[in-house]
């Protein structure tokens, strides 16, 4: 499947002209001392990647499911499904660093393995150019072309928005992305083994489920293109069974009775069932294997940020010889793998990336195949034309890494429910009952971690029938046929949840607190739970249910994030501000919904204080001006959002709706502004 090693750089061409035949079969005796070879450019740039991602990983709070990743590999507990036992032992392992805070040590740790991605793949791209024959022949001008090719790849990757959001935190993408690469670069060495590629099928189902799953087609298709000797064979199986020992893992922490232990998974049927993710499959039935329009389109976007990069691997295809394009089409076959894995099996993982990042690598690695391609076939007149092109790509990758890193929207609700917020201020020995990902999570890290209120029992309330669970809450009695209780369908688990809520509302030992009500009102127990000292928490991040806030009056809810906002240990991060700026945004549009105007104007207003650099919430304090009728705060105030973002359609619509209503639809103020709008490129069609 390989292409004969290169010609060494020094050796004499064939005088048949063999190196100007697309395909030629090239000598190997060069091949040590190929000073292309020893020129790979991937360890390079996993040094850069790994010094430009250690300035940017965040030391604040963990976001999603970080918090609760970081909990399990931090307490060798066992995380949700499938478990990611590999990442849990280097989460645990992050926790040896003597520098930095638990959050820091885990994305710095991640943030390395993310830049082994980018070195690999800059490797992979520059070994597949010299080994398949990309160039017709071994010379500086192929060389460098590859090497270009290298550094593009890694730039791509490295800058993409779905690799840098879950690359620099404590996620599994990461390392499930890292053990594919591995595996698809045996497939361009100079002898690829079956041994390596036996070792990292094993360790591959101790990482994300798409790891297993494309690793097991590369490995399939070694052994049906390759004559392996039954011995090889053997060993490389071996290897393979031990790498998965790495599952084990699992139930020896579920033995521990750790705090999180998702699934309890000591029995082989509980082992099968989490690695399977059987939970996750009976809760998205109805999503699983039927695919989905919308979350379809959102991957094209989310792909289509790569466009650039796949009209390079289109163009470098179009003149690829027959061995460059073996590269191709494993690139196209891992493609298409993850993309059916992410619409067919995953697709409410869309929405949050947690698919996408092997499709996106293998963009990423067929522009670096195409652009070294094209190079190489366009010839530059001299080659370090391609050398400063190379260069330009590597720092380009630096600067975007350093000052255009994703937003960590999130940051602010990890803050509001864990260790910098509401937390500190809940009474003695609470329960806190939470149901959406954000709370939950940031609750997990802030107890089992930082060691934040050692005296509240945090509680996931769509996990109550798990004995882990349970097990936090002492003083509060169960009734047997509840711990027997391990519901299998989402009906069950509701009716559980019900009678849990019915159950604990009893027990006046310990407060209890609530995210929702919505357990309370199927149990018809919330005006006997409010008499009775059960309140519901504060819940104003994305995942609430939209009839939550409604329940909520405005000025309370801005109390309690001001409150949770003083109550802080230290100054807020600047990555947290735009989160915490959402929080208020959320409750000033719900009351703006319920034209509770005073309510909303103060939400608002508190938005733009905690981050005067959002646009969208300008925009949205001058919709409540506007609407209490001071029309000249509303012009000013949207002035202000178009001053930040001066394409903003939607604040530009909505200027010129004041302007007409005040100085009437020919003024002289209507015209200005209108001058001012196609001046910053927004056509008045489009307003």
């Amino acid at each position: 499947m390989c292409a004969s090693a290169p010609r060494h750089l020094g050796a004499p061409r064939s005088s048949e002209g063999s190196a100007s035949s697309e395909g030629a079969a090239l000598e190997s005796p060069g091949l040590r001392g190929s000073p292309g070879l020893r020129g790979s450019p991937g360890l390079l740039v996993a040094t850069i990647a790994a010094m430009a991602y250690s300035i940017v990983t965040p030391a604040g709070p963990l976001l999603t499911d970080a918090g609760e990743l970081g909990a399990a590999g931090f307490r060798l507990g066992v995380a949700h499904p499938t478990g990611f036992p590999l990442d849990m032992l280097l989460l645990r392992l992050s926790g040896l660093l003597p520098f930095g805070s638990i959050q820091f040590r885990q994305g710095l740790v991640m943030a390395l393995v993310s830049a082994s991605v980018l070195g690999v793949v800059a490797h992979l791209v520059f070994r597949a150019c010299v080994f398949r024959a990309c160039a017709h022949s071994l010379d500086a001008h192929a060389i460098a072309a590859a090497r270009s090719g290298a550094y593009l790849a890694a730039a791509g990757l490295g800058t993409w928005t779905t690799f840098m959001g879950t690359g620099l935190e404590a996620e599994v993408y990461s390392t499930a992305l890292l053990l594919v690469l591995l595996a698809l670069s045996q497939f361009v060495s100079a002898r690829p083994q079956p041994l390596p590629l036996g070792l990292l099928l094993g360790l591959s189902f101790g990482s994300h489920i798409s790891a297993a799953a494309s690793v097991s087609l590369l490995f399939a298709i070694f052994l049906w293109v390759r004559s392996v000797r039954r011995s090889a064979l053997a060993a490389s199986l071996t290897l393979a069974f031990l790498g998965m020992l790495v599952v084990a893992y699992l139930p020896l922490a579920s033995l521990r009775d750790t705090p999180l232990d998702w699934g309890d998974p000591e029995t082989l049927g509980r082992l099968l069932d989490h690695l399977t993710a059987g939970r996750i499959r009976d809760a998205y039935a109805q999503e699983i294997g039927h695919g989905s329009t919308g979350a379809a389109w959102l991957l094209c976007q989310q792909l289509g940020e790569l466009v650039f990069f796949v009209l390079i691997g289109a163009l470098g295809a179009f003149r690829m010889p027959r061995n460059g394009s073996v590269m191709l089409m494993l690139c196209v076959l891992l493609f298409a793998t993850d993309v059916a894995y992410a619409l067919v099996i995953n697709p409410m993982g869309v929405v949050d990336r947690q698919v996408g990042h092997l499709a996106g690598a293998m963009i990423c690695v067929a522009a670096g195949l195409g652009a070294a391609r094209s190079l190489y076939v366009f010839r530059f007149k001299r080659t370090p034309a391609a050398t400063g092109f190379a260069r330009a790509s590597l720092l380009g990758f630096v600067i975007w890494s350093l000052v255009s890193m994703p937003a960590f929207q999130g940051e602010a609700y990890s803050e509001l429910y864990g260790s910098g917020g509401v937390l500190l201020d809940v009474p003695e020995r609470s329960v806190v009952l939470c149901e959406s990902d954000l709370a939950c999570s940031a609750l997990f890290f802030a107890t089992h971690v930082e060691g934040v209120r050692p005296d509240v029992a945090v509680i996931p309330v769509q996990h109550l029938w798990e004995p882990s669970i349970r097990r936090l809450v002492s003083g509060l009695s169960w009734p047997r046929h509840m711990e027997a209780l391990r519901p299998e369908e989402s009906a069950e688990r509701a009716r559980l949840v019900a009678l849990a809520a019915r159950w604990i509302s009893r027990d006046l030992t310990r407060p209890v607190l609530w995210q929702t009500e919505g357990a309370l009102k199927q149990a018809r127990m919330v005006d006997r739970a409010r008499l009775s000292g059960v309140h519901s928490f504060l819940c104003v991040d994305p995942s609430c249910p939209d009839d939550v806030l409604p329940e909520i009056s405005g000025r309370s809810a801005v109390r309690a994030l001001d409150h949770a906002l003083r109550i802080r240990d230290g100054g807020l991060p600047p990555m947290a501000k735009a989160g915490w700026s959402r929080c208020y945004e959320t409750v000033g549009q719900v009351r703006l919904r319920h034209r509770d105007l005073e309510a909303a104007q103060l939400a608002l207003s508190r938005s733009v204080q905690v981050d005067p650099t959002r646009a969208a919430g300008w925009t949205n304090l001058g919709v409540v001006y506007a609407r209490r009728g001071d029309l000249l705060r509303a012009i000013d105030t949207t002035q202000q959002a178009i001053s930040i973002e001066p394409k903003r359609r939607v604040a530009w619509r909505n200027l010129l709706t004041y302007a007409r209503a005040y100085a009437g639809s020919g003024s002289n103020l209507v015209r200005t502004f209108e001058i001012e709008a196609q001046n910053a490129g927004v056509a008045l069609t489009d307003i």
